[in-house]
């Protein structure tokens, strides 16, 4: 647990889904626009592990249309 988000910290804590759920499983990762969420290490990663982005349009955090 941290108190604030980082690249790293939310790599690990996706890493820990796909332990759950294992490689068969298809993940949707949806977040905000937050330099956490767009870096190299996250996009990257979920690149990797086949895991699908999606991102909220800024100006809407919080609000799922």
């Amino acid at each position: 647990m941290d108190t604030h988000q980082d690249a790293q910290l939310v790599k690990d804590t996706i890493q820990q889904i796909r332990n759950v759920y294992g490689s068969h499983k298809k993940i949707l990762f949806h977040s905000g626009q937050g330099s956490q969420f767009t870096s190299y290490t996250v996009t990257d990663f979920c690149k990797q592990q086949t895991i699908q982005q999606s991102m909220s349009a800024k100006g809407t955090v919080g609000i799922m249309l």
